[in-house]
């Protein structure tokens, strides 16, 4: 297949010359993060206090009208420098667990305050998947077209196709394979499992193969606090029915760019 993935240029892959929605984009437009309004309101107000503290028993310059803007504004932005920061983190461990499982020589490359995480993973991969690593880092996608006579689909839904990369898929010896999917975060959120089962869902169409087990693995999204998990993986209990509930995903956002009025 002749694959050209997302870039700045077009945020789908393209699949023997056909656009694919990608599965992070469905699940980024249709799924609420509830989580993330409380986090980012606790960040903004910390930073609005770290600006406050010096001038505890003093008077604030407020002779100069725009500072309190000022700081309200660098309030405003400390959430997405936090999560920046944080992001290269988890960036770091997980490219290091992606050279481990490609088999790379990683001796000597890795930094001081990854080790324990990236030890932590390790462990768990050396000793939870029996499979040989069949490929990382791989681009699947499943090509879908609703029937005709389908009521509920109209002419512009009948395209269900979408594309990802699932980071690493497992051969095992009774023939079935293992995926897994890395994530850098403070806890594997519901979304994760629908992202599992649309790959579990073009792995299967494209090999002819089931999943025996479908696996998201969670590395810390910043540099963890003493007694804070370095590492969690969690197994889908049924990955067709997270499939389904992708599809719901897909069609919902698919229905999402219909004109409703007029």
């Amino acid at each position: 297949a002749t694959i050209v993935p997302p870039s700045d240029r077009h945020p789908y892959y393209i699949v023997n010359g056909e656009k694919m929605v990608r599965v992070t984009k469905v699940l980024g437009d249709t799924q609420p993060k509830p989580y993330l309004v409380p986090w980012a309101k606790s960040v903004a107000l910390e930073k609005v206090r770290a600006e406050l503290l010096p001038y505890v028993g003093d008077l604030i310059p407020i002779e100069d009208e725009g500072w309190i803007d000022r700081m309200i504004e660098r309030a405003s932005k400390r959430p997405d420098e936090v999560r920046d920061a944080a992001a290269d983190y988890g960036t770091r461990v997980h490219k290091l667990l992606q050279e481990y499982l490609k088999g790379s020589s990683i001796e000597g490359a890795i930094d001081r305050d990854l080790v324990v995480a990236f030890n932590e993973a390790r462990k768990w991969l050396d000793t939870s998947v029996s499979g040989r690593v069949a490929a990382v880092e791989q681009t699947v996608w499943r090509k879908i077209r609703v029937p005709d006579g389908i009521e509920w689909a109209s002419t512009t839904e009948r395209d269900m196709s979408y594309a990802g990369t699932v980071d690493v898929v497992w051969d095992n010896e009774d023939g079935t394979l293992d995926i897994g999917d890395w994530k850098s975060a403070k806890a594997i959120w519901p979304e994760a499992a629908e992202q599992l089962g649309a790959y579990a869902g073009a792995v299967e169409a494209l090999t002819g193969r089931t999943e025996r087990d479908c696996w998201v693995m969670r590395v810390p999204k910043e540099q963890p606090e003493p007694g804070v998990p370095l590492f969690e993986a969690a197994r889908l209990s049924d990955w067709r029915a997270s499939y389904e509930d992708f599809l719901l995903s897909r069609l919902r956002w698919e229905r999402a760019k219909r004109k409703v009025y007029g």
